[in-house]
């Protein structure tokens, strides 16, 4: 998907200097990424989304070029969704809060003079609209953002924690074919994910068995959604249960557990200064340090 945004809003008003760089963009991008096409099909589909008509648009079908462009971009938002949203922001885990519908996981946060600038551009063109820190669609809570948002303000100790935990966890593993189940990418999703989710208060027997079986069915969802090792589409069933293992594994019985223990130590700091974050900072990802690993070492 070349598209810079979800979707252009050319009608028979014509096209706005706006959507018309958005399809320039697109267009361009696709055809470096597709260089064995011929590049006349591109330049067609173009003059064809800018609403190009040849000389006589009635002669050469204006009604269903427009009806053709109307479609299209009907189709290019739940393409964007699927692939960005719903692939991409489940392999690419450098910094989990960023993958958030309609964000970016490359921009490491917004200038407190542009936050408000913007509020300010958004006051004059849309008075009724709402600033919301989630929405119905939204992947992780503010809560679950603010916190992870801390690692990028200790990245010394996040960095520390991930190898500790990556060697001391290496042995609940398994082998297949020579590949370690869960690579190193999913693991780093899931030690994110329990910083992010857990509890504030110390959990029960019961409860922590819950939130254990919360967590499994998180990360199943997470390598399906993701295509690399599983998927919705042709599950494989082995690579699934020996994640599942690991998970178990790394869980079971918290009270003598080298991780778990080793772990509650950074999730208590990071949790605690989450909360102070999460106040102030939830509306926009802070800025990540440089030279945050995205791999347990």
């Amino acid at each position: 998907m070349a598209f810079p945004v979800y979707r252009t809003y050319v009608n028979s008003c014509g096209v706005t200097e706006r959507d018309r760089r958005y399809i320039e963009q697109a267009v361009a991008r696709a055809k470096r990424e597709n260089p064995a096409l011929n590049a006349s099909i591109f330049d067609f589909l173009q003059n064809a989304l800018l609403l190009k008509y040849p000389d006589d648009p009635a002669e050469s079908g204006g009604r269903e070029w427009l009806d053709f462009v109307m479609r299209f971009q009907q189709t290019t938002g739940p393409v964007m969704a699927k692939g960005l949203e719903d692939t991409v922001f489940y392999v690419y885990n450098r910094l989990v809060s960023l993958n958030e519908v309609g964000g970016n996981p490359e921009k490491f946060g917004t200038a407190v003079d542009t936050f408000h600038g913007q509020n300010i551009e958004r006051v004059k063109l849309w008075p009724h609209g709402l600033i919301a820190t989630t929405t119905h669609d939204t992947k992780r809570s503010e809560d679950v953002r603010a916190r992870l948002n801390v690692l990028s303000e200790i990245p010394e100790e996040w960095r520390h924690g991930l190898a500790r935990w990556a060697k001391s966890n290496k042995k609940r593993k398994t082998l297949v074919e020579g590949h370690e189940i869960p690579d190193r990418n999913e693991e780093y999703l899931l030690y994110q994910t329990l910083l992010g989710a857990w509890p504030l208060d110390p959990m029960g027997e019961a409860e922590y068995g819950i939130f254990q079986q919360r967590i499994k069915e998180y990360m199943l969802k997470a390598v399906r959604e993701a295509k690399v090792n599983t998927s919705w589409i042709s599950p494989n069933a082995v690579y699934e249960d020996a994640l599942l293992r690991f998970v178990d594994a790394i869980l079971s019985h918290p009270r003598n557990n080298s991780f778990v223990t080793d772990f509650e130590r950074l999730q208590k700091r990071v949790s605690y200064f989450g909360m102070f974050r999460g106040k102030i900072f939830s509306h926009f990802p802070v800025a990540i340090l440089e030279g945050m690993q995205t791999h347990p070492s």
